[in-house]
């Protein structure tokens, strides 16, 4: 069922003409490239006890991601189907299993431990981030 959705979603980006194929690498790239450092800088600018607990469930998120990638062993999409058709690099440049995804475990550990950091000073920016 899995790759069935993904050929629904390869379809709408072919239907497009990828036009929005810079615009997600774009988005993939700064969570990939820049996020990993926001804990560091809330750490040294902002909040030593904070960016201390930042680094640390980053530190265990991912950890719980690679312990369960390994137990589930999820291969690649275009690795288990033909049909499927990855955009830009990804072919190269994502390595290991697809299951769970790193970027998701990323945007759950910087927008849930903001969150619940701000939820007492800036209460909508602790709402705003968790609605994401």
């Amino acid at each position: 069922m899995d790759i069935q959705y993904l050929l629904w979603l390869q379809d709408l980006r072919n239907a497009t003409g990828g036009m929005f194929d810079e615009f997600f690498n774009a988005l993939s790239k700064f969570a990939v490239d820049i996020m990993p450092f926001l804990p560091f800088v809330v750490l040294w600018c902002a909040d030593k006890k904070w960016g201390n607990r930042f680094i640390t469930s980053w530190g265990v998120g991912e950890l719980i991601n690679g312990i369960i990638k390994l137990t589930v062993c999820a291969y690649r999409p275009w690795i288990r189907s033909d049909l499927i058709e990855p955009a830009g690099d990804s072919k190269v440049a994502a390595t290991g299993y697809s299951f769970p995804s790193g970027h998701t475990m990323v945007g759950t550990v910087t927008y849930g431990t903001v969150a619940v950091w701000q939820k007492d000073k800036r209460r909508w920016l602790s709402v705003l981030f968790l609605s994401c």
